[in-house]
């Protein structure tokens, strides 16, 4: 018995595991979180360009745009980019105004269009990017390194954070001479913070960067039966 309210007081102060029992006293059960994470060297690129046109003739505004999408693409494709992997938005038109002598004055309109490019050749986003700016688009709203099989990275995550949390669970009961039973619940945590990759910055010298590692996180909560 003494064993017993040992085991509830190491569990209760502890951050990570919580022990209780039930009101009959007939199973006692401990409560752990697993965590685990896979590191992964990213395998492709992701960048999304803006092509935008200022005019006061929506007509002439839609051309440009439209000449510039078809340019862009034409140059992907000489990349050997698959289309699959190039999303063109949908337009979007909006007022263009300017202030002149502290009067808000309509200029005309604002046609955007945004393109999402993802390859897997690393060695190309440099030219990629700036043939595509040659092309008709005006910036860049984000580049980052992704990981192409991240469910299946996730999956493996998983696996191992419920590794990790029957390990918890035993070295927590073990010092009052329980061991870990059956099985009682498992619950997926919402997926805690995974940072992608982003673009380093090169020496003087070299042409291209390299990404570095992510982390593809997962979590459970694990209830087990006490012996």
């Amino acid at each position: 018995m003494r064993n017993l309210l040992l085991l509830f007081t190491v569990l209760f102060i502890s951050t990570s595991a919580v022990a209780q029992a039930n009101p009959d006293n007939a199973t006692n059960t401990i409560s752990v979180q697993g965590k685990a994470t896979v590191a992964v060297v990213p395998d492709a690129f992701s960048v999304t360009f803006m092509i935008e046109e200022r005019g006061d003739t929506v007509s002439k505004l839609n051309q440009k745009v439209t000449q510039s999408t078809r340019s862009i693409i034409g140059f992907l494709r000489s990349m050997d980019v698959a289309e699959r992997h190039i999303q063109t938005m949908q337009i979007q038109l909006n007022p263009w105004y300017e202030t002149v002598q502290r009067e808000r004055q309509q200029k005309g309109f604002v046609l955007t269009r945004t393109i999402s490019v993802s390859h897997t050749e690393l060695d190309q986003y440099d030219a990629l990017i700036d043939g595509v700016l040659r092309s008709g688009a005006n910036r860049i709203e984000q580049f980052e390194f992704v990981v192409q099989n991240e469910e299946a990275l996730y999956l493996q995550a998983l696996s191992e954070a419920m590794l990790d949390a029957r390990t918890k669970a035993e070295k927590l009961l073990t010092p009052v001479n329980a061991k870990v039973g059956s099985l009682v619940s498992v619950s997926e945590q919402q997926n805690y913070a995974q940072p992608r990759a982003r673009m380093m910055m090169a020496d003087a010298e070299m042409s291209s960067a390299l990404p570095g590692t992510q982390g593809i996180s997962a979590s459970v909560l694990v209830e087990f039966t006490i012996l």
